[in-house]
């Protein structure tokens, strides 16, 4: 709810647009994009991400940067939404090149190792800027990205973060959905 209303605000409540929020941003967009990656990374490659071309992600890096204008002017519900934009542009990544396809074809092999180590790049990405927010399940999604590391990377590390030797685990839904009634 901090992305729905600014911290020094007033701001309307509602349980409808909570479990709004809630699936269409952690569920479905978050939780669906681990869920995936995971498992594909997991059929695909046995649970190894792949070596990839490690070059400055244009999307993360500009997400950081507005992440941190954000966060050091106490703007958190826009700090949220620069690391809700990673999770959007990796879920159109798969839409635009579905890994499922794609390893249909093994001439296409390279093009599926970059899809899925950018997936979890992204997703580094995504956990290290919500864990102010979220830091259960943010350290919950860094342990199944496998990376070896304790520590969640740096801001400065996230547009070019190496991720080639993680070792991803599946694991259960990171955001189980809303029942349909909502509290009254």
């Amino acid at each position: 709810m901090l992305r729905e209303v600014p911290w020094d605000n007033d701001g309307g409540f509602s349980w409808e647009r909570f479990a709004e929020r809630y699936t269409s941003e952690l569920a479905n967009g978050l939780g669906n994009l681990a869920s995936r990656s995971t498992s594909m990374i997991g059929k695909y490659r046995q649970g190894a991400v792949p070596a990839s071309p490690v070059e400055e992600d244009p999307v993360i890096a500009d997400a950081v940067a507005r992440y941190r204008a954000a966060m050091d002017a106490n703007l958190l519900h826009e700090g949220a939404a620069a690391a809700f934009e990673v999770v959007r542009h990796a879920n159109a990544v798969v839409a635009e090149r579905p890994p499922w396809s794609v390893a249909k074809d093994p001439a296409r092999a390279d093009e599926l190792d970059l899809t899925l180590a950018s997936m979890v790049r992204y997703l580094a990405a995504a956990a290290t800027m919500l864990s102010p927010f979220m830091p259960a399940k943010t350290a919950e999604l860094w342990a199944r990205l496998g990376s070896g590391r304790d520590a969640l990377p740096s801001l400065d590390e996230l547009a070019a973060l190496e991720v080639s030797g993680w070792t991803v685990q599946s694991g259960g839904i990171l955001f189980p959905r809303p029942e349909a009634a909502v509290p009254a």
